[in-house]
């Protein structure tokens, strides 16, 4: 239902801040975001994949235009439709039913800190894997939700040591 002109678009080509394991790399992250977790129902029957991911978009240098990207994605994805989530930094416990549910969860401006509570948080472990989260609000009984989510985020930096001691999932 895309015009001509947007479906013979080349996605490489809008990704030239990337390399090209990169930029194949973060197409089949957002091909997982437009697609929809597995077992989700689309016109052409149930998603079967085992697709999960989570990206950092690191670049040393401010300024190199990832943070404009993303939020290119975000708005594009917006206006098709697609449920659009920020994810808070502080990482509380709440609020988490909303990010897991959207279809794209974004979280600018990473810092080392913030990048290593991330990847060592269950609750994004579950996220990243489309499995069920617990949830709470304010004032509102706990829940649990199915994740559908793909998250993203963009950063200055990556610290390796961050993963180690990471299990196998």
């Amino acid at each position: 239902w895309f015009p001509d002109a947007v479906r013979e678009l080349d996605p490489r080509s809008l990704l030239t801040l990337f390399p090209d394991a990169e930029a194949e790399m973060l197409m089949l992250i957002l091909g997982r975001a437009l697609a929809g977790r597995k077992d989700s129902k689309v016109a052409e029957g149930i998603l079967d994949h085992t697709a999960r991911a989570y990206a950092v978009i690191v670049g040393t240098e401010a300024g190199m235009g990832k943070s404009t990207l993303l939020g290119y994605i975000r708005a594009a994805m917006a206006k098709m439709g697609y449920h659009v989530e920020d994810v808070n930094s502080d990482m509380n416990r709440f609020g988490w039913g909303a990010i897991a549910t959207s279809d794209i969860a974004t979280i600018d401006d990473l810092t080392d800190e913030v990048q290593k509570k991330l990847l060592k948080d269950n609750t994004v472990k579950s996220i990243v894997s489309s499995g069920p989260v617990k949830c709470e609000d304010k004032g509102v009984d706990a829940y649990t939700v199915e994740a559908s989510t793909v998250l993203i985020g963009c950063s200055n930096s990556t610290n390796y040591s961050h993963y180690i001691g990471m299990d196998s999932g």
